[in-house]
């Protein structure tokens, strides 16, 4: 189930502003914001998160948004696929909820605590 099977009265505008809080948030989690510097290749960074680096390059004027397959295939997604892509990413890899806000020590305290993937389960 992506996002917008979800959530169909989501607007874009909202779903595009879950997704970059979800792409900073693993930035910040996958230790990349320590090592992030605006000279480099955003390239050199997981795809699910790339165009937040994209967009920190572009703020910064260093460095200009380069040819990139990778993330052009990712952004044909719909919105809601790739939300869903970060979302189980952020579970799987650092047992992190982003709906409960709250990293996990272990992936079975992620599944004994968390009520699940989906913001249905969460209300």
């Amino acid at each position: 189930m992506d996002y917008n099977e979800e959530d169909p009265f989501a607007s874009f505008e909202d779903l595009t502003n879950l997704l970059l809080k979800m792409q900073k948030k693993t930035f910040t989690i996958s230790g990349d914001n320590n090592q992030y510097k605006p000279y480099m290749d955003p390239r050199d960074f997981n795809v699910l998160w790339r165009s937040y680096i994209y967009s920190l390059g572009q703020r910064s004027e260093l460095l200009p948004r380069i040819q990139d397959d990778e993330l052009d295939m990712f952004e044909k997604m719909n919105i809601g696929e790739q939300i869903s892509k970060l979302n189980i990413f952020l579970r799987s890899e650092f047992y992190y909820c982003y709906l409960c806000g709250k990293q996990y020590a272990s992936e079975e305290e992620l599944y004994e605590k968390c009520p699940g993937i989906t913001k249905a389960d969460h209300t």
